[in-house]
């Protein structure tokens, strides 16, 4: 009998062991995150092109940013409000709980370069429109076949001043795509 539950546990975890590439992306209003970003409400919908980025080379800059890149488009839109971004960024997940990334700059992106990369003029979002950064990437020297989960955030205020953020998951494959 400890044989055949021996054999019945192993069978199990077996079967449940994804052998995939791709990891299920959580829902982030279930992940604590920072102390402003946490006591938001979600008034700000985030897309990534892909959810799941494998490397390619970054035949652009790589002396400067890393030798692979994993490029995407980011589409962010107002759910109800006209919405100006104030600041986004991004989180980094390691050893179980998520940290803040500096960027590119050390510091969270500003409602200009939000303006700029998201050809969003002032940065103010009306509902029903979308703006799309399609050149979003993540850049680095390493692949170790491992996949990193990240998640983007954007905070805006409305016209009454209530501030509101939208935060979306994307993980990066540390290969090539075969």
């Amino acid at each position: 009998m400890k044989n055949l539950l021996f054999l019945l546990t192993i069978l199990a975890t077996a079967c449940s062991t994804s052998t995939s590439d791709e990891v299920a992306v959580l829902a982030p209003t279930t992940i604590q995150f920072s102390a402003e970003l946490d006591s938001l409400p979600v008034g700000i919908l985030i897309q990534h092109s892909k959810d799941t980025v494998y490397a390619e080379l970054n035949l652009k800059d790589p002396e400067v940013r890393g030798i692979y890149k994993w490029g995407y488009a980011t589409t962010v839109s107002a759910i109800d409000n006209e919405i100006t971004i104030t600041k986004f960024g991004g989180f980094d997940y390691h050893e179980g709980r998520w940290i803040e990334s500096a960027g590119i700059y050390d510091r969270p992106f500003s409602t200009s370069e939000f303006e700029k990369w998201y050809s969003c003029p002032g940065g103010a979002m009306i509902p029903e429109a979308s703006f799309t950064d399609s050149n979003n990437w993540t850049k680095g020297n390493k692949l170790n076949i491992d996949t990193r989960r990240a998640l983007w955030y954007f905070i805006g205020v409305d016209e009454t001043g209530k501030k509101w953020k939208g935060i979306k998951e994307i993980v990066y494959v540390g290969k090539m795509e075969e």
